[in-house]
Parts: C-alpha cells; sequence; structure tokens
C-alpha cells in the first residue's frame, strides 16, 4: 500500500512549523543551562597510613 503525499504547500508548511518548534524548544534548554556550572568535585590531598600523599574527590 502506497502512502499518498499531501499537496506539497501543506507539506512544506508543516516542515516550517515543526523546524520552528524545534528551534524554539531548543532554545530555551539553552537558556535554562546557560550560566549552569557544571559538577567539579574538589580535589583533596590526604595523608595515607603510609605517609603517602593520596588525592581523594570530596
Amino acid at each position: 500500500m502506497a502512502l499518498i503525499s499531501p499537496n506539497v504547500p501543506v507539506c512544506q508548511a508543516l516542515k516550517e512549523k515543526i523546524k520552528s518548534v524545534i528551534k524554539r524548544s531548543s532554545r530555551r534548554v539553552v537558556e535554562q543551562f546557560r550560566d549552569v556550572v557544571p559538577y567539579r568535585p574538589k580535589l583533596q590531598n590526604l595523608k595515607d597510613t603510609e605517609g603517602k600523599n593520596k588525592r581523594r574527590y570530596k
């Protein structure tokens, strides 16, 4: 069974509408996360039982 595509102008209008919705939603996501700083644990120098320096994430 073959699918019959709608008229070209209607199809083109739907494509443009979908593109604009995707662009708008991605812009909102970018605005939400623009000022967020990624989590970076602080390094802390610790002495282990043998007296050696050891790095640990805090």
